[in-house]
């Protein structure tokens, strides 16, 4: 069992900058988590089960309904900033990745 909880909340927020630096790997085109952000989701909610009691209540509202909305107030509850890296990855350079039909 660890003790120092201040690592904990340095790698909740690692993640959660993660989450939001790549958006579009992370979330559809109406702003909510896709698979692959949901698993992610549930690794920071692993992280955060023993950490704040209103850490978790925010965690358990933002699993219910994971919008952009839910995880940037779950980011604000543990005081990290992260509209401006969301305002960059929206508008921000973009790779798409183009499938060839082939007929």
């Amino acid at each position: 069992m660890r003790v120092n909880t201040a690592l904990d909340i340095e790698d909740l927020r690692r993640a959660l900058r993660r989450l939001i630096s790549d958006y579009w790997l992370y979330f559809d085109k109406q702003g909510y988590l896709n698979s692959d952000g949901r698993r992610l989701l549930a690794s920071i909610a692993k992280q955060a089960k023993r950490l704040d009691y209103n850490l978790s209540r925010r965690l358990w509202k933002t699993l219910r309904d994971p919008s952009v909305d839910n995880i940037l107030k779950l980011a604000d509850t543990i005081s990290l900033n992260l509209r401006g890296e969301l305002d960059s990855s929206l508008n921000g350079p973009q790779v798409w990745r183009f499938r060839e039909w082939r007929r």
